[in-house]
């Protein structure tokens, strides 16, 4: 049964196929039709419908073309950036077209270089194809699906679009590096069986002639290397070296001649082997000549015709230290190449040695095998996989803990998970001390490092645990290039574990130049990343228990300490924090709005913090704060969530103090924080009057007490806006304070006295004003003051609240150029909310209570109406 999906491909891939025969030509390859219905018959149906039919026809056709010609075991390479004006087709991308005999790893093998190259990959198409040749290569058409015999040829067409790339030399190198690649998994391949005969012959010549080692190595060592033939091991290349002198003994190679002499050179594999004799576990101390040099041409897969060692690469380039090692009676050495494959997948190569020793028991070269070790070799347990399962054996015996306690189960645990690379390469020894080491960390929340040091000093393994909590991407930056620095490192790489332990387990390989590997302190790195791993929420934990003792302050954190959101703890120190807290606790239990007025730090803006269960409107605030003479420079909101799912907020807004304005933050903060605090609750109108606390230093019920004798100016006639009254006060905010001052201690039950004394002072300050229309107001405040004969301002409830409302009686004889008839008194009320006069026009009157519309001139209205009940009696 066909699929819809598989159906609609063969739809597409027929108009394509049609398409494309319309413009076939005379000497190209036939069956071009045929050719494109197996191209495309496995592209995901999206792709193809993705591009234009004439596109896809157009690709298969080129590709079909540059297949033309092709020797037996050479590829093809082409890439280019193909257009319609040229090629007949087009594609937005740089198009990898590529012909060769089918081999293993090729898609894989091709997309990793084009990845090295910084191109991403945009689509790949990847059929085998079944071709008949000549003898010189010329392509005859194609062959049934299973045919076989002379000239038929199973071909792999990869035709891979990446990113677009226009630089003419950068094309040329993707080609050169293509061929490199394509040469390496050719000889690879193709010589994988030689690879693997040549295994099985060392496994023959341990069992014959056994070398001076101990009998379990020896067992361990041939059990390695079968379980390796039995396709855990990838083979990529292969090649046999002597020890010095031993290159120029023909006995030394088993029989083998060796043609000409070894010299120290030996070029950098850029094939992907180990380039860096480092990696061989041979070299001598006594000596500077001894090098490890290959047999002639034994090299096979990607070590095929290496004969030659880089002079840079001679023993006596290491430290003498190393050197010593070289003739060490150790059978088998598992360790890391200096380069990455360029088959199959990108990680470096893996390198197993195994010594050869002479009749005399001495060292005298080795057989290398470099390939990667197969997914099996990583999900297997180590307890199956020979040499692995004799460290493990050898940690658990050593540890002695039983095997069915607590102890021993969490020990097998983390050899069972500790990082396969290096459980092949650690030394028993090395091995026992880090797994004792992790054990005792006992699912402690704390930073540990572990060093393992490669014997050639090429590199340098580090196992980093951290709490997972603390687990990210930044830390592990952090962590990266604190060990990169230690280890004066010139590359790294990493692996991450995170599982249900409270620890996250990293684990970084560092590369490193022989010789130049510093020892740092292992305490004060573990220190140093301990310090870098610290959170913003352990530095408020800390903070809190030292300003508020252990237990209120570990309770303060468990309910903070994780509420805080990013953006907060980016541009918050932890001090800041806790004062916040101080704000924030007083909400948890009622809906209110706390507020902090805080001083410049580094010469950057005063701090204005709001801090409430739920956030104010910005449309609100910003008139409010301008209204009270600051300029809002900038405004951070924070939403804070607790673990109970409450949510409160934090506004902060940057401020700045009108200019011409000297702000002492000690005098007006309570000021300020009350003020904003009245407006938003709606006890104090939101209007430029409240410049006036930071301008005079006054409190917002003073600034309502002006804004009250303020609005009583505008009933009476006096032209001068709202606006022009308050910033007259503003700009004279001595004599401000005077009548404020002339006002309590006329009228404070506390302090009365008529002020006498007070109002000369602000007489003589008037004679300083030098703008009329100044001390016109400011004296109209004066006589206003000095006409008011009773006011209910320092009243206050049962609760020792003052009155919501500003209420004065004024004596009319004393209020200069106010309107006739004049009563005999006169009550002024004033409120956000309502405003009122009551005129008397003798000691004894009738009259009543009347609502107007007329909110500018509600008194010319009501004097209108005193006129007429004056003419009535």
């Amino acid at each position: 049964m066909v699929s819809t999906v598989d159906a609609e491909r063969t739809a597409l891939v027929e108009r394509v196929s049609g398409l494309a025969t319309a413009y076939v030509s005379a000497g190209e390859p036939p069956g071009l039709p045929d050719f494109i219905r197996r191209y495309y018959g496995a592209v995901a149906v999206d792709d193809l419908t993705a591009r234009r039919m004439e596109d896809l026809a157009g690709a298969a056709r080129a590709h079909w073309r540059l297949a033309a010609d092709r020797a037996p075991g050479t590829a093809v390479v082409r890439v280019g950036n193909p257009n319609t004006q040229t090629d007949g087709w087009q594609s937005p991308h740089t198009v990898v077209e590529i012909i060769t005999d089918d081999m293993p790893f090729l898609v894989d093998s091709v997309t990793m270089e084009l990845d090295r190259h910084g191109l991403g990959l945009q689509l790949a198409v990847h059929p085998i194809v079944r071709v008949r040749r000549d003898d010189t290569g010329r392509l005859l058409g194609l062959a049934d699906e299973h045919e076989s015999g002379p000239g038929v040829c199973v071909e792999s067409y990869l035709h891979v679009e990446v990113e677009r790339c226009t630089d003419s030399e950068s094309l040329r190198d993707i080609v050169t590096d293509l061929r490199r690649v394509l040469d390496d998994v050719r000889h690879a391949t193709g010589d994988w069986a030689r690879m693997l005969a040549t295994v099985r012959r060392v496994i023959d010549d341990l069992a014959r002639r056994p070398p001076p080692v101990a009998p379990d190595e020896l067992i361990e060592t041939r059990a390695l290397l079968e379980w390796m033939a039995d396709h855990h091991f990838t083979f990529l290349g292969y090649q046999e070296y002597a020890l010095n002198d031993a290159a120029f003994d023909d006995a030394a190679v088993d029989g083998e001649a060796v043609d000409g002499e070894p010299v120290d050179a030996e070029p950098v594999d850029s094939h992907g082997a180990d380039s860096d004799d480092a990696a061989l576990d041979a070299g001598p101390d006594d000596t500077s000549a001894e090098t490890l040099a290959p047999l002639g041409d034994t090299g096979i897969g990607i070590l095929r015709g290496r004969t030659q060692t880089d002079d840079g690469d001679t023993f006596a380039a290491l430290p003498a230290a190393l050197r010593a090692r070289a003739r060490d009676k150790t059978l088998l050495v598992l360790s890391k190449g200096n380069t990455k494959s360029t088959i199959h997948r990108s990680a470096y190569l893996d390198y197993v040695g195994v010594k050869r020793f002479d009749d005399r028991g001495e060292v005298v070269g080795e057989h290398r095998f470099l390939g990667l070790w197969t997914s099996a070799a990583y999900n297997s347990s180590p307890i199956d996989i020979p040499v692995l399962r004799h460290k493990v054996a050898s940690v658990v015996r050593r540890a002695g803990f039983p095997p069915n306690s607590h102890s021993g189960k969490d020990l097998i645990a983390i050899l069972e998970t500790y990082p396969r690379d290096e459980l092949f390469q650690t030394s028993e020894d090395e091995l026992y001390e880090i797994a004792m080491g992790v054990l005792a960390l006992q699912e402690r929340r704390r930073v540990r490092v572990f060093v393992r040091r490669d014997r050639f000093e090429r590199f340098v393994s580090c196992l980093v645990f951290v709490p997972r909590d603390r687990y990210n991407t930044g830390l592990r930056l952090k962590i990266d290039e604190i060990l990169r620095s230690s280890f004066n490192a010139v590359g790294s790489e990493y692996t991450a574990r995170v599982s249900e332990s409270v620890l996250a387990r990293l684990h970084f390989v560092l590369r490193t130049i022989p010789g130049q590997v510093p020892e740092p302190d292992p305490t004060h790195l573990e220190t140093t990343i301990a310090a870098a791993s610290r959170t913003w929420s352990d530095d408020l934990r800390e903070r809190l228990v030292a300003e508020h003792g252990d237990v209120h302050g570990n309770a303060l954190a468990r309910r903070w300490a994780d509420a805080f959101p990013p953006a907060y703890q980016d541009t918050n120190g932890t001090a800041v924090a806790v004062a916040d807290l101080a704000c924030l606790e007083q909400l948890l239990d009622r809906d209110e709005t706390v507020l902090r007025l805080d001083p410049p730090s580094d010469g950057g803006p005063l701090l204005f913090s709001v801090f409430g269960s739920r956030q104010l409107a910005l449309s609100d605030v910003m008139p409010t704060l301008t209204n009270m003479g600051v300029t809002v420079l900038d405004e951070h909101p924070y939403r804070l969530q607790l673990a109970d799912g409450r949510r409160v907020s934090i506004e902060r807004f940057g401020l700045r103090a009108a200019l011409g304005t000297t702000i002492d933050l000690a005098e007006v903060r309570a000021e300020f924080e009350d003020a904003f605090g009245a407006v938003v609750r709606g006890d104090a109108e939101n209007d430029s009057f409240n410049a006036l606390v930071l301008a005079a230093g006054l409190t917002w019920r003073e600034v309502a007490m002006l804004r009250g004798y303020g609005r009583f100016l505008r009933q009476v006639g006096t032209h001068f806006s709202q606006d022009y009254l308050a910033s007259t006060l503003a700009a004279h905010p001595t004599i401000c304070r005077l009548l404020v001052g002339l006002f309590t201690l006329r009228f404070d039950p506390d302090h009365h006295d008529e002020g006498a004394e007070v109002s000369t002072q602000i007489r003589a300050a008037l004679d300083d004003v030098t703008s009329l229309d100044d001390d016109r107001i400011l004296r109209a405040y004066l006589h206003l003051v000095e006409a008011t004969l009773r006011t209910n301002w320092f009243q206050v409830d049962a609760d020792g609240m003052p009155p919501y409302h500003f209420a004065v009686k004024l004596d009319p004889g004393r209020v200069p150029d106010l309107p006739k008839p004049r009563p005999v008194s006169e009550i002024f009320v004033y409120s956000p909310r309502v405003e009122g006069v009551h005129l008397r026009m003798g000691r004894v009157a009738r009259g009543g209570i009347r609502w107007s519309d007329r909110r500018e001139d509600f008194r010319t209205e009501i004097l209108g109406l005193v006129k007429a009940q004056m003419v009535k009696n």
